[in-house]
Parts: C-alpha cells; sequence; structure tokens
C-alpha cells in the first residue's frame, strides 16, 4: 500500500490530476483482495489505511493549492472503500436463494447484521410475498445488475456534500435505481421528534407522522417495511393503517445507529430478490451520504460564524456584504449598515469576569437577531461591535431599526448574581452612495457615527444623512 501511494503521490503530482484521485483509484485493489480474504477487523483496518494513505496522497498533490476542496476526495474515499469492502466480502454468503420461509429473511438479516452490527436494519416481510420457486432465474441475486445499479449510486452522490442539493439527487437516484414510481425522503429531528422536508421542485409533500402509521412503526423497530406484510397480517395492517398506506416500501436511514431520515417508495417490483437487497444497499448508502453532508454544513456554518453569539464573523460578513454591494448596485435598490458597540464593555469583563462579558455579548447578540428585518445581514465585527447591513432600506428606516435595538437593550438589564446590569449601545448609521461607493467606505462612514454618539455621551444612534464627502 506505501509503494502504491508513493507512486500516486507522483503520478499525481505529474499529470496534475485531481487530489486524492490516483490513491482512489491504486488503492481499491488492496481492499477488495483483503475484503475478499479477511474477516471483518482486518477488512475495516485495511479500509481506514486505504482512506488515510489517499489524504496524504490527496495534500501532498495539492501542495500550496491546498484548500477544503481538497478533502472532498478524502471523504469520498472513506464511502466508496467501505461499499467495495462490504460488496468484495459478500462471497461469504449464500449467492442462490432457498426457497423461502418464515425463518429465510430473518437468517439473512443475522448474516447482514453480523458485518453491520450497527445499522441494526432488517428487512421486515413474508416468504408470501416472494416467489419461492428456487429454480426461477428471477430469485437469484444479479450481482452484475446490482453492481452496475451500485456504480450509478456512487457517481451520483459521493460528489455531492449540499445538502438541498443532495436530497433530491436520493430520490432520484433511488426512484432509478428500484425502477419506482416515486420516492420520498425525509429528515428526522430527534430533540422535536418530528420529521422535517426539503424543498421539492415547488410541490408541497405532506410530512409523515412520528406516532402512528408505517413512518411511527419503522422510527420504532427500525427495520424496512414492505407493503406485503401489512396487507398479510392484520394486527400490523391495524397499527400502520390510515397513513401512507399506498406506498410499497418504508425505509429507514440508520448511521452509527443515529436515524437519519426515512425513504417511503411507491412502485418497483417488491417480489424481488434484487430490489429487497438494493434497499439495504440505499438504507446504508444513503444514510452515510446524508450524514457525511450534515457534518460538512455544521463544519462549514462554523467556519462562517462567531462561536459566542451565533453571527456571522468578521471575514464571512465582508465577503456577504460585498455581494450584497454589487446587487444592490446592479438592480439599483438602497442600502444601509449601521454599528453598534456596547458602552463601557470593559468594565463588565473587568468587575464582574469574562464569563459575565459572554453573557451579555450573547444577550445583546439575540436582541441584534429579534428585532433585526429577515432580509438583515448581521455580524460579530470585533469585540464588542455589532454590524447590520439592511438592503432595501432607506437611512431613515434604518435609523428607526437601530433605535429600536438600542431602546430594547436600554430596557433588557442582565441578571448576575441577583443584580441587575444595566447595558447599552451607540450606533452609526451610515448609506450606500451618501457619498459610500463600496463596503469599506460604508463601514468606515457607520464607525465615523458610532463614534461620533460615543463623543455625545453614548446610548444613542447618530446617522450621517448630511454627510457629502468622505475625509
Amino acid at each position: 500500500m506505501g509503494i502504491l501511494t508513493f507512486v500516486s503521490i507522483l503520478l499525481g503530482v505529474y499529470f496534475y490530476w485531481t487530489p486524492g484521485l490516483a490513491s482512489l483509484f491504486s488503492l481499491t485493489i488492496p481492499v477488495i483482495v483483503i475484503a475478499s480474504l479477511s474477516n471483518r477487523t482486518e477488512r475495516h483496518t485495511i479500509t481506514w489505511l486505504s482512506c488515510v494513505f489517499c489524504l496524504v496522497e490527496s495534500m501532498v498533490t495539492a501542495g500550496s493549492n491546498f484548500s477544503t476542496d481538497t478533502f472532498i476526495l478524502p471523504l469520498a474515499s472513506v464511502f466508496i472503500y467501505h461499499v467495495i469492502s462490504y460488496l468484495a466480502s459478500e462471497p461469504n454468503l449464500s449467492f442462490r436463494l432457498r426457497k423461502y420461509s418464515e425463518n429465510t429473511l430473518p437468517q439473512l438479516n443475522h448474516e447482514t447484521n453480523g458485518r453491520h452490527p450497527r445499522n441494526h436494519l432488517k428487512i421486515a416481510t413474508h416468504s408470501e410475498s416472494i416467489l419461492a420457486d428456487p429454480n426461477t432465474s428471477g430469485h437469484l441475486l444479479d450481482y452484475p445488475l446490482l453492481l452496475q445499479k451500485l456504480q450509478d449510486i456512487i457517481s451520483q452522490v459521493t460528489h455531492e456534500l449540499n445538502l438541498e442539493e443532495l436530497l433530491p439527487t436520493l430520490e432520484t437516484t433511488a426512484k432509478d435505481a428500484l425502477d419506482a414510481r416515486q420516492c420520498h425522503l425525509f429528515l428526522w429531528d430527534a430533540e422535536s421528534w418530528n420529521f422535517c422536508r426539503h424543498h421539492h421542485a415547488g410541490k408541497t409533500v405532506p410530512l409523515p407522522s412520528s406516532r402512528q402509521g408505517m413512518s411511527a412503526w419503522v422510527l420504532t423497530h427500525r427495520q424496512i417495511l414492505i407493503k406485503q406484510r401489512i396487507e398479510r397480517e392484520p394486527d400490523l395492517a391495524n397499527q400502520v393503517y390510515g397513513e401512507l398506506e399506498d406506498y410499497d416500501a418504508t425505509v429507514p436511514l440508520i448511521a452509527h445507529e443515529e436515524m437519519i431520515g426515512i425513504l417511503f417508495i411507491r412502485g418497483g417490483d417488491v417480489t424481488s430478490l434484487n430490489y429487497l437487497r438494493m434497499l439495504h444497499i440505499i438504507s446504508n448508502m444513503f444514510a452515510l451520504a446524508v450524514k457525511n453532508a450534515q457534518l460538512f454544513y455544521h463544519i462549514e456554518q462554523m467556519a462562517r460564524k462567531d462561536g459566542l453569539t451565533g453571527l456571522l464573523n468578521h471575514v464571512t460578513f465582508l465577503q456577504e456584504l460585498d455581494l450584497l454591494i454589487a446587487d444592490a448596485i446592479k438592480h439599483d435598490y438602497p442600502l444601509t449598515l449601521f454599528m453598534g458597540d456596547i458602552d463601557f464593555f470593559k468594565k463588565f469583563n473587568d468587575t464582574y469576569g469574562h464569563q459575565v462579558g459572554d453573557q451579555v455579548l450573547k444577550e445583546v447578540a439575540g436582541i441584534w437577531k429579534d428585532l433585526a428585518p429577515t432580509d438583515a445581514l448581521l455580524g460579530r465585527y470585533g469585540g464588542e461591535e455589532f454590524i447590520c447591513a439592511l438592503p432595501h432600506t432607506h437611512i431613515q428606516e434604518a435609523f428607526q431599526v437601530a433605535e429600536n435595538i438600542r431602546r430594547r437593550i436600554e430596557s433588557t438589564p442582565v441578571r448576575f448574581k441577583q443584580k441587575n446590569l444595566q447595558v447599552t449601545i451607540s450606533a452609526g448609521v451610515a448609506e450606500l452612495h451618501k457619498p459610500a461607493s463600496n463596503s469599506h467606505e460604508l463601514i468606515y462612514l457607520a464607525d465615523e457615527f458610532l463614534y461620533s454618539a460615543k463623543n455625545a455621551g453614548r446610548n444613542q444612534v447618530v446617522i450621517g444623512s448630511g454627510v457629502t464627502h468622505l475625509h
């Protein structure tokens, strides 16, 4: 593996390949060989070593062009190698389907769960839902077809880390892989104990219930539920009747024992063993894909936002402000900006400690969030300074927003050890083109008016409508 990685680095640097690409392909061979010959522990070890080597090659190949994009292929390798390892180990299972009995699918579940103990995923169905003739070719696993569909799934889902774009891609991919008429994916929010739905082609899709019906049963039992079982078990039919009963399969997406969401499927040949196996594959792959996208989004938000207040950080705010100003100039609409600074903030840290200072910052930021318009761009500019850009807003309207924030902060003391700590802010407001023409000049003017408010006695808002030039 080390030799392959070294050769991959040379190839990647010499031919200017995408960082990580050479290792991704070259290390596939040892992953397949080890997975087919070894036990589960060795397979997982070689898989993760391959992912690490892929990351090393990616970083070396990227060189000075190293960026967050460099991690895309190494992250994808984790996903791809696990799938390859899973498929390469398939010879350990029986390739020929025995005649189905009540225990056939539970046995298949036991074998599968032995390799994936964290998912606890089973197919909940009965033998009557499958034609039981073992001599029928339709009841042999068609591995070439499964591999072809798996390749299609990988090509669709491994490169997409944007959650809003990934979810409709997963629905389309599942629909094609299962030859289904319709697929709907709903994410699960454990905190609210409810489902949430992404925007889906402008169509309104009702959310499934978390307390009754098929979705509630799947949430409780963490199993794939096939419609044929509902039709053949009166007790089960009574449990799930009345909600989404026209779906043919309900598939939980579970990653590392965490419920990610549920995929509802209409159509497809549910009597086919290939269909049932593909449900397993889709469940595992989709859960990992969604989880990776959620982690990527979380990391991206951590990089964009201030950890204490939840507002945009200094760098991100300036980037977004430049885009906002460019759009305002292009479409000729007003844009104003105001900056606020907590008065005598240093005394909170010096007198009561930095934890109280942090509490003051969080409560002030919360008021800014509550009172700013929904289209406002909010940020923590630095220290105790906050900043807000208001598109489609003239300076008098912006002054009123700033004044409302100032009054709310003044009337909302911070509680500390049975004491009410008085907090006030001073603010300055400036408008684009009067005379500022870019973000640097606009912030400079707002900052000047902010310090004018400080010099005039603090706890007030100063606007710059009378300014005709920049110093």
